[in-house]
């Protein structure tokens, strides 16, 4: 792979091209998750979908700003790990 003039080899992993790379990905995803991310369901979260790339949630907000806030942190410092 080139970057400019910068010449790279990788030596781990699977490149994205390859591929079981999309089905690997999507299981560490999933592991990630329900390591993660279910506890939140049905506490601050009332649906969750995720897709390879992207997710849709429906957030269920607290009475008290401050709690949903704080709320909000831990699900989103969860989520991006």
């Amino acid at each position: 792979m080139r970057f400019s003039d910068i010449l790279v080899k990788q030596l781990m992993g699977n490149a994205m091209g390859m591929s079981p790379a999309p089905i690997i990905a999507n299981l560490f995803v999933a592991i990630y998750e329900k390591l993660n991310i279910i506890k939140f369901l049905l506490t601050f979260l009332m649906w969750l979908k995720r897709y390879i790339d992207d997710g849709f949630g429906i957030w269920l907000h607290d009475v008290d700003p401050v709690v949903d806030a704080d709320n909000w942190a831990t699900c989103k410092a969860a989520i991006n790990g």
